[in-house]
């Protein structure tokens, strides 16, 4: 340099991603403010699909919470954020009409939201099963039901009946 002169240097601060993932992925979806300038902090919403509960948030530095909106810590790189997510279950009521004749048992119980349940029916001594409906499902004659896919609390029927009594032969 043979002359005077000046040089200006301009500085910006470094933004970082932070990116919001689902545990499980089926659960819902996390947002999350994205760019985020070098030591600030931001925030992270959830939202949850049908069939789950929203159970906490946990990454980027920020105190693990179980609450919308989630605040991460000063964010001083690139860095995720995680929403866990629960499948709900859902109760399966079973009923024998005349109680004294039978029981019927569902499995699973509860049952995971969406998935269907198989039930079984089973006659005490001197009842007979005469059928089984409820939760959806297509009304049956055998001892063994499956409901349609449960997405709420319902209730399947056993419907047993008195044995008729032997007549005797002369």
């Amino acid at each position: 340099v043979s002359v005077p002169c000046t040089v200006t240097a301009n500085f910006a601060p470094d933004n970082h991603a932070v990116t919001g993932v689902a545990d499980p992925v089926a659960g819902g979806a996390v947002n999350c403010v994205s760019p985020v300038a070098h030591g600030s902090t931001t925030t992270c919403t959830v939202t949850t699909n049908a069939g789950y509960t929203f159970t906490g948030y946990s990454g980027c530095g920020g105190t693990p919470a179980a609450t919308s909106p989630y605040v991460t810590g000063a964010v001083t790189a690139n860095c995720t954020v995680t929403g866990s997510f629960s499948l709900n279950t859902i109760p399966v009521a079973s009923v024998a009409v005349s109680a004294a004749g039978g029981s019927v048992v569902c499995s699973p119980n509860p049952a995971p939201f969406g998935a269907t349940t198989t039930c079984t029916a089973r006659a005490n001594p001197g009842y007979v099963f005469s059928n089984m409906s409820g939760c959806g499902g297509a009304s049956a004659t055998a001892e063994t039901y499956t409901t349609a896919a449960i997405t709420a609390a319902c209730t399947v029927t056993g419907i047993f009946a008195a044995q008729a009594a032997a007549t005797p032969v002369p």
